[in-house]
């Protein structure tokens, strides 16, 4: 599935609507989402860079990380989730697994 994290503008055509944090922590840890779209802020107190640092994470447990955009207004938000999903893909391709 393709997955849209933001928590005002509606997922387009194609995409799955996680409007907070948690229900797009819910959908990538089922392990059934191909492709993310982030939104930084998402109120509620977890952002989509959140998203990102867990999908690192379960990247270092062998779960091959999905590909990405980020669609935030925040430049530095999308630098931030850019660099944490980057740093996924390369912990998995490496091997870098606990």
């Amino acid at each position: 599935m393709k997955l849209w994290i933001d928590d005002t503008r509606p997922a387009p055509a194609g995409f799955e609507w996680a409007r907070d944090a948690r229900a797009a922590i819910r959908a990538i840890a089922a392990g059934e989402v191909e492709f993310v779209a982030f939104d930084h802020f998402l109120g509620g107190g977890l952002s989509g860079y959140d998203v990102a640092c867990l999908i690192e994470d379960l990247a270092r447990d062998g779960i091959h990380p999905p590909g990405w955009s980020a669609h935030s207004s925040d430049g530095d938000a999308c630098r931030r989730i850019d660099a944490a999903m980057l740093s996924a893909h390369h912990i998995y391709n490496r091997g870098y697994i606990k």
